[in-house]
Formats: C-alpha cells, sequence, structure tokens
C-alpha cells in the first residue's frame, strides 16, 4: 500500500458510498412498510451526501481535518446480525444500517493499521471518523425507538 494516494482512497470510498446508496435505494423499493422505506431513502440520501463530501476532500483538507474521538453507544454489539426483508420493521432497518456502519469502520481502520504514519494512513482515521459518526447517529435513533416499544 506505500503507493497508495490520497485521491485513490477516496476514490475506493466514494465507490462505498455509491453502493451503499444503490443498496439502501433497493431496499427501499422493496420494504413494505412505510416507516422502514422511508429510513432506507434517508440512509441512501445520506451517503450521497457522504460521497459529495468525500468528492469535494482535498489533500489540504485530510491534511488539516482534526480528528476527535467519536463516542460508540455499543449498540452494534448488542444486537445480531440483520438481513434485509422486505416486511423489516425500522427496528431491524436501523440495526442492518448499525452494522454496515461498522464494518465501514472496521475496514477503514484495518487499512489505516497497515500504513506508517502520515497522510494516507490519516485519510483512513478521516474516513473512520466520518463512518463513526453516522454509526453514533444511528445507534441514538435507535435507542429512542426502542426505548419508545
Amino acid at each position: 500500500m506505500g503507493d497508495l494516494t490520497i485521491r485513490a482512497v477516496l476514490s475506493y470510498a466514494i465507490e462505498k458510498e455509491i453502493e451503499a446508496q444503490q443498496r439502501y435505494t433497493q431496499m427501499a423499493e422493496k420494504a413494505e412498510n412505510e416507516a422502514t422505506k422511508s429510513l432506507f431513502l434517508r440512509l441512501a440520501n445520506m451517503e450521497k451526501n457522504h460521497e459529495e463530501k468525500l468528492r469535494s476532500m482535498s489533500e489540504k483538507d485530510i491534511a488539516g481535518y482534526h480528528l476527535e474521538n467519536v463516542p460508540d453507544m455499543h449498540v452494534s454489539e448488542k444486537i445480531g446480525k440483520r438481513e434485509f426483508s422486505p416486511d423489516m420493521k425500522i427496528i431491524d432497518a436501523l440495526a442492518l444500517a448499525i452494522k454496515a456502519e461498522e464494518k465501514a469502520i472496521n475496514l477503514y481502520l484495518d487499512a489505516a493499521r497497515e500504513l506508517p504514519e502520515g497522510d494516507d494512513k490519516k485519510v483512513f482515521a478521516v474516513l473512520a471518523q466520518e463512518e463513526k459518526q453516522h454509526k453514533l447517529d444511528l445507534e441514538n435513533e435507535y435507542r429512542q425507538i426502542k426505548t419508545e416499544c
């Protein structure tokens, strides 16, 4: 990975965001529950916004990006693996999305561990932080819905 460029890393991340958009859009089209359908459309839009943010990032942005410690509510540790089904409830759709964000976080953190200190490593840390924030937002929503049930 030594010849990795920031632009190549961002291009890879953009591809992943596009795949997530497509996946959530397909799930929305198949979802029978209106609340679940709405959630999947919102998730697809969130991934689209993330794609646009990544497209606008430059090496200067990465260098100046301040990494923060995003809290982890550990919701994903308490929920089992979820598979999509057209009749799934919104709570299960949120669990599925949380697991997807966790997978993305781990992908970027694992890649960062393989690299020496520098901009290439930092771009993966930035991407992981973005995914951690998405996961936190979903975990908050999951907990709110869980307490209402």
